[in-house]
């Protein structure tokens, strides 16, 4: 029996040393598969790429200022795996930008009161390697916003 723990423990060293990739790697792979699911919504001409890897496409414009890292943001979105399954549904939620995924805090810094569009964030600036409950390891995200309000 103990045999068989030692041999399958040693399996499952085996295959993660084969799945691992670079940094790099991971990130070229992320933006493939964005752009790839940007041209098959029809949002990819109007898609602007942060230099973090984020993509965002404003779709309404708003008003007035942006919100900033510190904000406390008052928000309606959509969370969905790019295979378009949603993970997330929330109406009207209001959060600290700071208490956020790396990829929301960046993308909706680009969204006036009023806005609405889209946030595309590659897996690393989401939940990265490990996922989370409902969403997978190295998944890149896709979120449809509503900047409500802000401050």
């Amino acid at each position: 029996m103990i045999g068989l723990i030692l041999f399958l423990m040693t399996m499952g060293f085996v295959f993660n040393a084969c799945d691992t990739e670079t940094p790099e790697q991971r990130a070229k792979k992320d933006r493939e598969k964005i752009i790839e699911y940007l041209k098959e919504h029809d949002m990819y001409d109007d898609a602007e790429e942060h230099s973090s890897g984020v993509f965002y496409v404003i779709e309404k414009e708003g008003s007035g200022s942006y919100p900033n890292n510190n904000s406390i943001v008052k928000v309606t979105y959509h969370g969905y795996l790019l295979d378009g399954e949603m993970f997330d549904n929330r109406f009207e939620s209001t959060m600290r930008l700071t208490n956020q995924i790396r990829g929301m805090q960046i993308g909706l810094t680009f969204f006036q009161r009023g806005s609405e569009g889209w946030i595309l964030i590659p897996s690393e600036l989401g939940y990265g390697e490990y996922g989370t409950v409902g969403i997978p390891r190295n998944a890149n995200l896709a979120f449809e916003v509503e900047m409500i309000d802000f401050n």
